[in-house]
């Protein structure tokens, strides 16, 4: 008999709550990054990227949770 399979609620529901909250802002970085790179002549934007990079990370790691982990249930209970 194949077990069933729940989606964990509490993971769905975070990454619905929060994927705006990150990608918006993690998208506005890596922008402001490649614009004043290429605005002037390769300035200092170590920060810019590396919290670009830091947000995309957070929210593909809710992603990948709500993505990919169950509960499943074993059994007649």
């Amino acid at each position: 008999m194949k077990s069933r399979r729940y989606a964990i609620l509490y993971d769905v529901e975070r990454w619905r709550k929060n994927r705006t909250i990150l990608l918006f802002p993690a998208t506005v970085f890596i922008l402001v990054t490649i614009f004043s790179a290429t605005l002037r002549n390769g300035g200092s934007t170590s920060f810019y990227s590396l919290v670009g990079a830091f947000l995309y990370a957070l929210a593909a790691s809710f992603w990948t949770r709500q993505r990919f982990s169950y509960l499943s249930v074993d059994g007649g209970d």
